[in-house]
């Protein structure tokens, strides 16, 4: 049997669309659960936590926000690129009061988390 390029492209393609889907994380009992709805979560009144209990952060894109479609959280080292109707959860323990930031993938669109 000859291979074409049109085949093995098909063939690709139908292994890409049954590759496994990335699992989402474990979330412990008793953690705090957020959800930050994108791109207005990057603008609305910070939501407050408390330190040293897990927090499941879960970010989702309603709408296309340009570079704001990637978010990522620099305390914990963590970055995704969601799609429209897209979610990505975080599970991550502040230690410490203060602010948790995240921002979009360039940084030019900030938002925050209150740690007491």
């Amino acid at each position: 049997m000859k291979i074409t390029s049109s085949l093995c492209a098909a063939l690709f393609a139908g292994a890409t669309l049954l590759a496994p889907a990335m699992a989402a994380p474990k979330i412990p009992a008793g953690a705090q659960k957020i959800t930050i709805t994108l791109p207005q979560g990057y603008s609305a009144s910070p939501t407050t936590v408390k330190a040293g209990i897990p927090v499941a952060l879960t970010f989702f894109l309603e709408s296309d926000a340009g570079c704001g479609n990637e978010v990522m959280v620099p305390a914990a080292k963590w970055k995704k690129t969601l799609k429209v109707g897209q979610r990505a959860t975080l599970v991550y323990t502040p230690t410490k009061s203060g602010t948790l930031a995240f921002a979009c993938g360039m940084d030019h669109i900030r938002g925050s988390i209150i740690v007491k």
